[in-house]
């Protein structure tokens, strides 16, 4: 995320596949951005959770794609990227080390992603993810040498339509891997697979079929489902539940949960549409169908400021309540150009968007009650484009104006969730 200063945004850009690591009691994040064409490890001792971590920029690497940290038996560490080099770094991850190992180790082409390293049984093996015979599709492979400047061999151990980017999971037998597959308007979505060695290849599936299996045991009993956030009354005081994302770093100075307590306020700022919006609050969808609907205040709403819920992605679809030189609006738009729009008689409206993944297709709905709901609009096409970025459609609660006065805000009651499509009568 950024702050949109100046409105430049980083969408495609900043953060990819991050690596975690964890070694003698500390915690290594390391990830590369491509706006500021740096590579960092962001170390933490104890718990994992939220703040208390240290950033710092790797001296001596710029941008490395798709890094991965590795800890070996020796004592030495080094930095996996690209596809694929080698780049030892100081025992504390923070420079390159002087006349340290620093080499290209296999030729992996340009296409490789994901890079992702460990060793059992005296091998090292280096897991990336190629295009197909370049196509689009995507397989994963994986590289092992006895030595890690090698030479390396390699086999394909997953291919499996958009399932790729694998990590074999540390649990002291590698039998178990995270991964994800591209699942459309969902976006990337993770996954856990079995882990089959054969001849010494992790291979993935039951059986080492190279698929994912659609259902099978987990790999430890008597640990519950546990299932994301969704509903919020914007009770908490000060921020909000940690299902949501900010889309860009928020202007703090333009949202509360406190003026108006048990109310989500949006206060207003200028941007020329959605994709720059700067407090724009969204959670993920959730496939194959889920639905979501707030209540809004739409009282002081002012002229050019729109305020509502979005189908949010690159492609997105909203319904809103828009301020026209004093006449407030209901309007449905598709960032394809289509708009529909009815006068609002009630400032307090219900507005509803239902999402189905299968379909790849977003519908809009608002209402008086809560429970009646009116269709307004063209249905989405959702279309999943990873060049801008790779999450999928999230819902998205919105407020700025295209005008001048700022004076105005919007007021979100709640947001409620469900995984179906139906279950409001629809009139």
């Amino acid at each position: 995320m950024v702050s949109l200063v100046g409105g430049k945004n980083v969408y495609a850009n900043g953060c990819w596949a991050p690596s975690l690591k964890y070694h003698n009691g500390t915690f290594y994040a390391t990830f590369a951005s491509l706006d500021l064409g740096k590579t960092f490890v962001c170390t933490k001792t104890g718990d994992m959770g939220f703040g208390g971590w240290t950033f710092t920029a790797i001296s001596g690497i710029g941008y490395a794609h798709d890094a991965d940290l590795f800890f070996d038996n020796d004592g030495r560490v080094y930095l996996i990227n690209g596809g694929c080099n080698v780049t030892e770094l100081t025992s504390d991850c923070k420079s390159v080390k002087p006349r340290g190992i620093n080499q290209k180790i296999f030729d992996g082409g340009n296409t490789h992603d994901g890079n992702r390293i460990f060793k059992k049984n005296g091998y090292y093996y280096i897991l990336s993810t190629p295009q197909k015979d370049g196509s689009s599709q995507r397989i994963e492979k994986a590289w092992r040498s006895r030595s890690l400047t090698g030479p390396y061999e390699q086999t394909i151990i997953l291919d499996d339509g958009g399932n790729h980017q694998v990590c074999v999971v540390d649990d002291g037998s590698y039998n178990w891997a995270m991964l994800f597959e591209d699942k459309g308007a969902v976006g990337r979505i993770p996954k856990l697979a079995p882990v089959t060695w054969i001849n010494n290849w992790p291979m993935i599936g039951i059986n080492g079929v190279g698929k994912v299996p659609l259902i099978y045991n987990k790999p430890s009993a008597g640990n519950g489902i546990k299932s994301p956030g969704t509903d919020d009354d914007f009770s908490a005081q000060g921020y909000v539940l940690s299902q949501w994302q900010w889309n860009h770093n928020p202007d703090n100075s333009k949202w509360t949960t406190s003026e108006r307590p048990g109310w989500l306020r949006l206060k207003t700022s200028y941007a020329p549409d959605l994709l720059q919006a700067r407090n724009t609050l969204t959670q993920r969808i959730q496939g194959p169908t889920s639905s979501g609907y707030v209540k809004l205040d739409a009282t002081n709403i002012k002229p050019g400021q729109i305020a509502g819920l979005s189908a949010f992605h690159s492609k997105y679809g909203y319904i809103a309540v828009r301020n026209d030189n004093g006449t407030k609006k209901l309007v449905q738009y598709n960032v394809t150009g289509t708009e529909s729009s009815v006068n609002l008689t009630n400032n307090t409206v219900y507005l509803k968007v239902t999402a189905d993944c299968n379909a790849q297709t977003a519908k809009f709905y608002y209402s008086y009650n809560g429970n009646t709901w009116t269709p307004l609009g063209s249905t989405l096409k959702m279309d999943f484009f990873y060049k801008l970025w790779f999450v999928g459609y999230r819902f998205a609660l919105f407020n700025y104006t295209t005008a001048s006065d700022t004076s105005g805000y919007a007021d979100f009651d709640y947001f409620k969730f469900s995984p179906t499509i139906a279950g409001a009568k629809i009139h």
